[in-house]
């Protein structure tokens, strides 16, 4: 399941139409709620943090890709968290649309297939994390060709099974008008039953199921507790916001919560906030292991020594002598730049 801006907009619009109150049972009031003015200038902030996110997810998956697939030990499952990341971060132009006042024109395929890839990539990268935090409890335990072939088996199953559970959203997914005759693309269900089928399918998938093995995980992990306790922080500051906005959308728009002006205005940041913090995931992933993987953090510095070297010792003043190259020639060594097949380096 993806939230889906559009439905997020078109639901703000009508409230904002008709920004109705009921006064006990039988009347029913208007009550003008101010603040366009206010939400535009919110979405515009939005739209920018998009495109930061956009640079900042392209900039860091990419580099957590480079280094596993140039490292002499290839952390197989966190490269398929990386792919996951970066198939999201590549729809967060269209994810931001729709934010910035435009509508959908790019008709009902792309429709679908940005939603499933989205959805897809979501599960993966909930998924994919938890294979990271089981495994790397097991990370004494020396590589081999069978737990390298059990993880390239696992990790197609992940991808395949994130397809099927996006699947049903995007079968329903059609560019129908919003509110104001605009095309919007949006999951359109035969009734009600099947809404609430796909909210308990990715509360369950997203949140009951991963959520135990991320804790479990990060408890009972030996010398990278750094790193599985820092996915999690990422999952508890992504996901679980999503998961409350959605439950508090539902408790509204059934009626179980009474509306008012502050209640809109309230669902409104709330919504898009946790929308932003949940695509914000593919940027704090891959920094999450830049930053606490031994092997990222010696191959990114020996990186580093080299540019160093290379601006600051190598013909800098004009000059091409030997010292200068033979101090670039020792840093060369200090990175695993011969790649080798990407191998997990954990037990599964």
């Amino acid at each position: 399941m993806s939230v889906s801006v559009d439905d997020i907009m078109e639901l703000l619009e009508q409230w904002a139409e008709l920004n109705l109150s009921l006064h006990g049972n039988l009347s029913v009031e208007p009550v003008v709620c101010s603040g366009a003015a206010g939400q535009t200038a919110f979405l515009s902030a939005l739209s920018a943090l998009y495109a930061l996110l956009l640079l900042l997810g392209l900039a860091a998956n990419a580099t957590v890709i480079w280094l596993n697939l140039h490292s002499h030990r290839c952390d197989l499952f966190v490269l398929h968290l990386a792919v996951a990341d970066l198939v999201a971060v590549v729809t967060l132009p269209l994810w931001a649309w729709p934010l910035s006042g435009g509508s959908w024109w790019f008709g009902e395929l792309t429709c679908k297939l940005t939603h499933l890839l989205s959805g897809a990539a979501a599960y993966c990268s909930v998924w994919l994390t938890c294979c990271v935090s089981y495994t790397h409890r097991l990370s004494s335990a020396p590589p081999s060709q069978r737990s390298e072939l059990i993880g390239r088996l696992v990790c197609v199953t992940v991808w395949l099974l994130a397809l099927a559970a996006s699947a049903p959203e995007t079968y329903y997914l059609k560019v129908t008008p919003s509110f104001r005759g605009l095309p919007v693309c949006k999951p359109v269900y035969p009734s009600d039953r099947w809404l609430s089928g796909v909210h308990l399918s990715f509360t369950v998938l997203a949140l009951l199921l991963p959520l135990p093995v991320l804790a479990r995980g990060a408890l009972l992990a030996g010398q990278r507790r750094g790193l599985l306790l820092g996915y999690l922080a990422v999952y508890a500051c992504c996901w679980l916001p999503l998961h409350a906005a959605i439950l508090l959308d539902v408790v509204t728009l059934t009626g179980v919560m009474s509306f008012s002006c502050g209640t809109e205005r309230f669902l409104y940041v709330a919504l898009q906030l946790a929308t932003c913090l949940w695509l914000a995931r593919c940027v704090f992933n891959p920094s999450v292991y830049l930053l606490a993987d031994r092997q990222a953090c010696e191959v990114i510095r020996g990186r580093c020594d080299v540019i160093k070297a290379f601006f600051f010792r190598f013909n800098i003043s004009g000059r091409n002598d030997s010292n200068s190259s033979t101090g670039l020639d020792t840093l060369l060594p200090r990175t695993d730049s011969d790649a080798s097949d990407c191998t997990q380096h954990t037990n599964v």
